[in-house]
C-alpha cells in the first residue's frame, strides 16, 4: 500500500547507519571501459571521497518594494575555480562563485527575491573555445519573460543582470543554470548549475528538514590526462562521462543516522539518464517531482530519472544495522553509454 502524506510525517520522526551492498546489473546501454584519458593511478575510485553538501548562499540585503513588500537580494559571480576529482590533480571548473555545484538558494513561498548574476568568466572558454556569454534560467520557476533566462538574453563577461523571482508557487525543488545560446550544454557541464529550494508550510510539516533534507546534484564527466574536463559530444550525439559526481565529488560516501532522510535528486548530466535503486533492493518513497509534492507518495525499488528532472525521495535507514553500507546504484536505461563504474552513484 502506498503511504499517504500523513504516513510520511510519521516516518520523519525515526532516529543513526553507516555504508555492503550487492552488485546491481547494468542497463541496456553500450558498455565500454572508460572515456577519461587519465593515467590509471589518477583515475578516481568509487567510495573514496567524503560526501559534501553544496554551500548555502546567504542574502546580502533586504529592501522594500514600492508596494511595501520586502525583497531579499542575493548575488553570485560566474567565475573560474578548481575541483578535486582525480587524485593529485586540480580540475578547472566554471561555476557560480567558482564552486561546483554552485551555492544553494533556500527561500520560503511568497518571498520576493532578486538574484544578481555577475559574469566574471574569461572572454572565451579555455577548454572548449566558445564565447563565455551566459543567461541564467531558474528551471521550473514561474517568472516574468524578462527574468526567465531566454537563451538569447545573454550577459557578456564583465557585466551583470538582476533576475526577479516572485516565488509564489508551492514548495518544490528548482535549480538555476546557464542557458546561453548554443552553449548551454557546455556551460552546465563546466559547472554552471546549482539548487534553488522553495518551501511552504505544508511541505515543512510533512517532510524532513534541516540536516535531513539533502540536495544531491548528480552529473557525469570525463577528464583529460591533465585532469581538465573533456567535453566529447561524439559529433553531437551525446555526452557520456565515466565518472559520476554527486555534489561535485566522485562516488562519495555519506555518513547517515538510523532514521528517515529526504533527498532532493537533480540529474544535471548533459545526456545521461539514470535508473536509481538501492544495492539492498530496499524501498524508496517518492514524495515530490518537478511540480512539487505528489498527491500520494509512491513506494518503489527503482525509478527512472531524465536530464534536468528533480525527484524528492525518502530513504529509511533505520531498517539497516549500524555500520552496514548501502549504495545508491544506477541500473541505467537504453541508449546510454555505460562504463566500468557508471553503475555506482554514492554510498551511505
Amino acid at each position: 500500500m502506498n503511504p499517504t502524506r500523513r504516513t510520511i510525517l510519521k516516518l520523519g520522526g525515526l532516529a543513526a547507519i553507516g555504508t555492503a551492498g550487492v552488485t546491481a546489473p547494468m542497463g541496456a546501454g553500450v558498455l565500454t571501459k572508460s572515456a577519461s584519458l587519465l593515467p590509471r593511478d589518477r583515475m578516481p575510485k568509487p567510495y573514496r571521497a567524503a560526501f559534501e553538501r553544496p554551500p548555502m548562499l546567504m542574502k546580502r540585503l533586504t529592501t522594500i518594494d514600492p508596494d511595501g513588500v520586502p525583497v531579499d537580494h542575493y548575488s553570485v559571480t560566474e567565475q573560474a575555480g578548481g575541483a578535486s576529482i582525480a587524485p593529485g590533480l586540480v580540475t578547472p571548473v566554471y561555476g557560480y562563485n567558482g564552486v561546483v555545484p554552485g551555492p544553494t538558494i533556500d527561500v520560503e513561498q511568497g518571498t520576493r527575491v532578486v538574484l544578481r548574476v555577475r559574469n566574471g568568466l574569461p572572454a572565451f572558454s579555455p577548454e572548449i573555445g566558445h564565447e563565455f556569454t551566459t543567461s541564467t534560467h531558474l528551471h521550473g520557476a514561474a517568472a516574468l519573460p524578462e527574468y526567465d533566462g531566454y537563451a538569447s538574453d545573454v550577459t557578456p563577461p564583465g557585466f551583470y543582470k538582476d533576475y526577479r523571482y516572485p516565488n509564489f508557487q508551492a514548495a518544490r525543488t528548482l535549480w538555476y543554470h546557464d542557458h546561453g545560446l548554443h552553449h548551454t550544454s557546455e556551460n552546465v557541464y563546466s559547472g554552471l548549475a546549482a539548487m534553488y529550494l522553495l518551501h511552504d508550510p505544508v511541505e515543512r510539516a510533512l517532510l524532513p528538514q534541516g540536516d535531513f533534507d539533502v540536495p544531491l546534484v548528480v552529473a557525469d564527466v570525463m577528464l583529460a590526462a591533465d585532469g581538465r574536463l573533456r567535453y566529447d559530444d561524439r559529433q553531437h550525439s551525446g555526452v557520456w562521462g565515466d565518472i559520476i559526481l554527486v555534489n561535485g565529488r566522485p562516488w562519495p560516501v555519506m555518513r547517515v543516522k538510523r532514521r528517515v532522510y529526504r533527498f532532493r535528486v537533480l540529474n544535471a548530466s548533459a545526456s545521461r539518464s539514470y535508473r536509481f535503486a538501492l544495492s539492498t533492493g530496499g524501498p524508496i518513497t517518492l514524495v515530490a517531482t518537478d511540480g512539487g509534492l505528489m498527491p500520494n507518495a509512491e513506494t518503489v525499488t527503482q525509478w527512472r530519472h531524465g536530464s534536468a528532472e528533480r525527484y524528492e525521495v525518502l530513504i529509511d535507514f533505520s531498517a539497516y544495522p549500524a555500520g552496514q553500507r548501502v549504495e545508491l546504484r544506477n541500473l541505467s536505461n537504453p541508449n546510454n553509454r555505460d562504463f566500468d563504474n557508471t553503475n555506482k552513484v554514492m554510498a551511505f
